[in-house]
């Protein structure tokens, strides 16, 4: 599950489905903070010549920046570690997995903040053009907002992303089991199981971005910094009763001990 994609047009990139009685919007789960890196996996799109990325205003599609990358090779997988939040730390890499020709994973080291802008990226090179869905590139608010390193089963590498949500507080929940004693006559109660957990929020996003969130957070390798993590229960989406297209979540972590 990749938080942002590649599109062959602009309409299909800032696309969502809306519905006529909103008139209240928000967009941008995803937050980058800058001098981080970042990777996503793309599929079915030919990214093997040296595009030029701009970054683009969504409100007036002006540009106001562009990022650099080389193109690389991925290592052998033995190098990768589950625990890195710097896999790809060394540049601004787009680098082939050597087990599809078809996958490319896109690695990002963003330098500028800017700010309260929500932006896309677009890829260009000899009359082709690519466009990633919106976000943010910002350190403001950086402490409502949590990275996340993951992959699923079939992936052979991990995407990392940083959303819009943060811890809130921990917490514990116990199993218990309860039987009648019939040599003391008493009812017994025992802790079978005990779960030392973490509370997250989300700030308001689209429910778009809180289902690709929940998605994310369903993936079995889940990690945050280098402490890996799995989802206690499922992701409640919000139901909307007003004239808005967003909401909240809460979701708890369990730590893998």
């Amino acid at each position: 599950m990749s938080a942002i994609n590649l599109y062959t047009t602009k309409a299909e990139a800032l696309y969502f489905k809306d519905s006529q009685r909103n008139s209240f919007y928000e967009f941008g789960g995803i937050q980058l903070l800058p001098n981080n890196t970042y990777t996503q996996k793309v599929t079915n799109v030919e990214l093997g010549n040296a595009y030029n990325i701009s970054v683009l205003k969504v409100s007036d599609d002006s540009v106001i920046g562009g990022l650099l990358y080389v193109l690389d090779e991925l290592p052998n997988i033995n190098a990768i570690y589950a625990a890195s939040n710097t896999i790809y730390a060394a540049s601004n890499t787009i680098r082939t997995d050597s087990f599809s020709n078809s996958i490319f994973y896109i690695s990002i080291t963003p330098t500028v903040d800017y700010q309260n802008e929500l932006i896309y990226l677009k890829f260009t090179y000899n009359g082709t053009s690519y466009y990633t869905n919106p976000f943010y590139i910002t350190a403001l608010d950086e402490d409502r907002t949590t990275k996340f390193t993951y992959k699923d089963l079939a992936s052979n590498y991990y995407e990392s992303i940083s959303l819009k949500t943060w811890f809130r507080q921990k917490s514990r929940q116990s199993e218990l089991t309860t039987y009648y004693e019939s040599s003391t006559k008493n009812t017994v109660t025992q802790n079978i199981k005990t779960h030392n957990l973490e509370m997250y929020e989300s700030e308001f996003m689209s429910i778009e971005d809180l289902i690709m969130t929940a998605e994310i957070l369903e993936n079995p390798y889940l990690y945050i910094g280098s402490k890996r993590y799995s989802l206690f229960e499922a992701v409640k989406i919000p139901e909307l009763t007003q004239q808005e297209n967003f909401g909240k979540i809460k979701f708890t972590l369990a730590p893998n001990n």
